[in-house]
């Protein structure tokens, strides 16, 4: 498989990218299921692989952890008990969150629709739960980005998130956005007190028969 894959791509993939391009495949309904895969953790070391297609590459920490946002769990590999598959997310959760975002990116100007993931705004290692309001949609691109470090989101989906960017290295933010609406004071006309005036814009035509 990863020979079909640097093939594919014309060049030696990073085992960071050979996983982006087994756990994706293309979707009908924009929810991007991973195609068959597993990631494993070594009970002795707690280092972590994924499996797929006869192979098993090693996984960082942070490539871990996006993984295991949106996922299912089959329990220990070790123990004769079969236990079910427990989603990481529960469905009828999922399919709101993907409904509510639009089943699109929601980091602000971006609006992709491929390859989505969802996020949870607080990780579950830090106490975040299954909440709606804890739940986004993020496109692969992004959603690598956050776990690298370079995005960090806050606040409460969908329309009270702070999203901040930073450069691999910088501590201070270059960028920060929200998706707050917008919000637009009305425009008041300025009265005009001489007699006879017209709206601005237009002009003032003579009344038929006057003098």
């Amino acid at each position: 498989m990863r020979t079909a894959c640097d093939d594919e791509r014309g060049e030696r993939l990073s085992d960071d990218d050979l996983v982006d391009v087994i756990v994706r495949e293309p979707s009908g309904d924009g929810t991007s299921r991973p195609c068959t895969h597993a990631v494993t953790t070594c009970r002795i070391c707690k280092r972590s692989s994924l499996v797929a297609g006869g192979m098993e590459v090693p996984l960082t920490q942070a490539a871990c952890e996006r993984l295991l946002c949106d996922a299912e769990s089959a329990g220990d590999l070790e123990r004769e008990e079969v236990e079910p598959l427990k989603a990481t997310i529960p469905h009828p959760t999922r399919r709101r969150v993907f409904i509510r975002d639009r089943f699109a990116c929601v980091v602000p100007g971006c609006r992709s629709g491929r390859n989505l993931d969802l996020h949870h705004v607080v990780f579950r290692s830090r106490g975040g739960t299954h909440a709606m309001s804890n739940l986004v949609v993020l496109c692969s691109g992004h959603h690598t980005t956050l776990h690298d470090g370079q995005l960090a989101i806050t606040g409460v989906a969908p329309d009270r998130l702070v999203f901040v960017f930073r450069r691999a290295g910088d501590d201070e933010p270059h960028l920060v956005l929200t998706s707050a609406p917008v919000q637009f004071e009305p425009i008041e006309e300025e009265e005009d007190d001489e007699q006879g005036s017209v709206p601005r814009g237009t002009e003032s035509a003579p009344v038929p028969g006057s003098g």
